[in-house]
């Protein structure tokens, strides 16, 4: 028993060798906990995902389905697995792999943001923005999410429902590293509108913190070449 507890116990060094993509290592680890214990759901799960890791799907798809068989209200075999078939270019059983872990659990952030992104790839916006508009109510800081939002938005080409989108996170914390990305979408967003001051006016928040960003730059210079007489002070 104590050497199980102890196999048991090093979960964080097998984590860490498979964040390292050590793979070998992590799965020999593994292999060893197994022979211990082998009704241990994330031990199961966790070998899925070095299998996964390795490309071997088939192998990585049993792991989770013992994962599942052991902890049936884990969902996070279920993202795994839906994980796999987006790899493979599945989105069908990918996103309904992530439709039986919101069974589970409904309002789990992380499933919902990636059933939105599945069923913005599959041509699905309604639901993937019905999805999104849930994590962002609740998860209202969650920058990821307005961004997704508002590609999902200007996708249907609806620009100012995207621009106040990214405006509203933006205008809580302007100053968050995470939000600069953000800045520059908002700026071509007001680019491909003909907001042409406030184009150039986000332009320059982004190149205050990236003088040498190739893309800014570009776009603040598209800007001003079609509209010259913005005030001067805009264009420095």
């Amino acid at each position: 028993t104590q050497g199980v507890s102890s196999a048991a116990s090093d979960v964080y060094k097998r984590q860490a060798l498979y964040r390292a993509k050590r793979y070998d290592e992590a799965l020999a680890d593994i292999e060893k906990v197994l022979e211990l214990e082998s009704k241990h759901a994330s031990t199961h799960e966790l070998r899925g995902m070095v299998l996964l890791g390795q490309e071997k799907d088939d192998e990585a798809k049993l792991s989770f389905d013992q994962a599942s068989e052991l902890a049936p209200e884990a969902i996070l075999p279920y993202q795994h697995r839906g994980e796999m078939y987006r790899r493979q270019g599945d989105l069908k059983n990918a996103i309904e792999q992530l439709n039986k872990a919101l069974e589970i659990k409904s309002d789990d952030v992380a499933t919902l943001l990636i059933r939105s992104g599945l069923l913005f790839q599959s041509g699905d916006s309604k639901q993937s923005l019905a999805d999104i508009n849930k994590v962002i109510k609740l998860s209202p800081g969650l920058v990821k999410a307005y961004q997704m939002k508002a590609e999902i938005l200007a996708t249907e080409q609806r620009w100012e429902e995207a621009i106040t989108g990214l405006n509203q996170i933006l205008q809580v914390a302007p100053d968050r590293p995470e939000l600069r990305e953000l800045q520059y979408q908002l700026a071509t967003y007001y680019l491909i509108q003909s907001q042409s001051e406030l184009a150039i006016e986000t332009f320059t928040k982004v190149l205050k913190w990236n003088a040498d960003n190739a893309s800014a730059l570009r776009g603040r210079g598209a800007v001003s070449y079609t509209h010259l007489t913005l005030p001067t002070i805009l264009l420095v």
